[in-house]
């Protein structure tokens, strides 16, 4: 009920997406927007059990999926136990979990990167993950030597 949303009329140029709508799911940042995001109004209001969301990214053939209050242990559940029955707070135990580093975007320092067993050195202390971008961006230098490795 206390939740704001905005009513779009005319989109132009966007008849390439593949989409059923836009939702932001920007960190709550207060001083910069004085109404909450739509996540923590749905945890404020009781309707998830925890104010946090997560994302499965899938590849380009198959369906990402996005859960609110939580995350599916069945989808990670391979990458950190190797398919053996954890339970949910033993999974979440499991993940690395980082600060956000800014109140804009969400932003966190990247110390390491690596594709199988080979380092790539970093250029930058920062990486930001945006749900809505359909492409990763890199610096050129990392760039080049991440393309060289695929």
């Amino acid at each position: 009920d206390n939740f704001k949303f905005l009513m779009v009329y005319l989109a132009i140029d966007l008849d390439s997406i593949v989409a059923d709508g836009l939702v932001g799911l920007a960190p709550n940042s207060p001083n910069d927007h004085p109404n909450p995001t739509l996540v923590t109004t749905l945890y404020n209001e009781g309707v998830i059990d925890r104010n946090m969301f997560s994302l499965y990214l899938a590849k380009t053939d198959q369906d990402s999926k996005i859960w609110f209050g939580g995350f599916d242990p069945e989808y990670i559940r391979s990458a950190i136990d190797g398919g053996q029955l954890m339970t949910y707070e033993e999974l979440e135990s499991q993940i690395a979990w980082q600060p956000i580093s800014s109140s804009f975007y969400w932003s966190t320092a990247i110390e390491e990167v690596q594709i199988g067993s080979i380092p790539i050195k970093l250029s930058v202390s920062h990486v930001i993950f945006d749900s809505g971008s359909s492409l990763n961006y890199l610096p050129t230098k990392e760039y080049k030597v991440v393309v060289g490795e695929i």
